[in-house]
């Protein structure tokens, strides 16, 4: 898993949200805060998966070998140690996760894994071992963990810890796989008069003007460009595009503006290059706009 940049915080640091920001482990950030989800459940669901794949098999064996002893108990017992592991899946998850956001290096790889291998094998032995306690004191049997008993749990929850990290980067890898939404080219925009359309860059276009019953594109090429459109109409489609309505005849590209400047009584004039246009006091709101871009 390569490491990427981090996302920091308006004072330089890491916040602590940063790190739950950037969820995928294949090299890109997620798109989405439902996408976090989907990699998280998808992850946790194989790791549960495969881990009551290998709890049946084992409770399997038990019960041939058991011969009289309690039905009941295999179950017990490595149901116990299944819950265990599904509880404390975020340990990996979390370690892996750092990786994804921090710098890379190779020992610092090697010690985030071994110090999470550690957590999640004494977290999954102290949370079966809990379990256990209660529910065979519950059904009246007898039950003991020596300490001893550990290293031989951590060999085989150093193995897990590894396939449920595997889970969570092939979840990723699964949810990132699906295809891109197409999002259309915002910075295209057609003028039509009537058979003929002609496709222009919004950033080409300073001002549109009222011209009686169309209205006229003015381009920085020098071109001039007429649509049978309302103003108002087109005022609504650009208004979320940069485009600001200055006049009851104006419309003046924000990107293209050079200068504003009283024209007395309220009003003031706007200048794009070698255009000016008026700005009229009973639009306030494209005052602020204008002074804010």
């Amino acid at each position: 898993m390569d490491a990427a940049g981090i996302e920091a915080s308006g004072d330089g640091r890491r916040a602590p949200w940063d790190m739950w920001r950037r969820l995928s482990f294949d090299g890109g950030p997620v798109g989405a805060a439902n996408d976090a989800a989907r990699i998280f459940m998808l992850g946790l669901a194989a790791t549960a998966a495969l881990t009551g794949v290998v709890v049946a098999e084992n409770i399997i064996s038990i019960l041939h070998q058991a011969g009289n002893a309690s039905v009941l108990e295999p179950f017990v017992r490595e149901g116990s140690s299944w819950l265990s592991v599904v509880l404390f899946a975020c340990i990996p998850w979390s370690a892996a996760l750092y990786l994804r956001t921090a710098p890379s290096r190779w020992w610092r790889f090697v010690a985030v894994h071994s110090c999470g291998a550690f957590a999640f094998s004494f977290c999954h032995v102290m949370g079966f071992v809990t379990l256990r306690t209660w529910l065979y004191g519950l059904a009246g049997w007898p039950y003991g963990f020596g300490v001893f008993e550990f290293p031989y749990e951590f060999k085989k929850d150093a193995i897990g810890y590894a396939m449920i990290v595997a889970a969570f980067s092939v979840a990723a890898s699964f949810v990132r796989r699906r295809p891109a939404e197409v999002v259309p080219d915002r910075q295209l925009f057609e003028i039509r008069d009537g058979a003929r359309l002609t496709r222009v860059q919004l950033d080409d276009v300073v001002t549109i003007a009222s011209a009686g019953n169309y209205a006229e594109f003015s381009l920085r090429d020098g071109r001039k460009l007429l649509t049978r459109k309302a103003l108002s109409a087109l005022e609504q489609e650009l208004s979320s595009r940069g485009f600001i309505r200055t006049h009851r005849s104006w419309i003046v590209n924000s990107r293209a503006v050079t200068g504003l400047k009283p024209a007395g009584s309220g009003d003031f004039t706007v200048a794009l290059g070698d255009a000016v246009v008026p700005l009229s006091r009973r639009f306030p709101q494209a005052l602020d706009k204008l002074r804010g871009a």
